[in-house]
């Protein structure tokens, strides 16, 4: 029976942890040029590991990075384009 009360606390834990998202995270910059303020991102929130990032250069490329660490998945300098995977301009 101790085997049944440890499996049944292992799948708690496991429903309870967070499931690692991967959104495309926009650069739109209005606010003040802060890599880390949420409000120059098209969700509302800072990019982290699991995201991809795309920064339009037909923009204002002002942007600050006030941490040394910043990790993300991938990073567009551009628009993604569905059927080419990436576009320029």
């Amino acid at each position: 029976m101790a085997w049944m009360s440890f499996f049944v606390a292992v799948v708690a834990v496991i429903s309870f942890c967070p499931a690692s998202r991967s959104e495309t995270v926009s650069w739109i910059g209005t606010t003040d040029g802060s890599w880390q303020n949420p409000s120059n991102w098209n969700t509302s929130s800072v990019p982290s590991v699991n995201d991809t990032v795309v920064i339009n250069p037909h923009t204002n490329l002002n942007i600050s990075l006030n941490h040394a660490n910043i990790t993300i998945n991938t990073l567009y300098l551009g628009a993604i384009n569905s059927s080419a995977g990436y576009s320029a301009g």
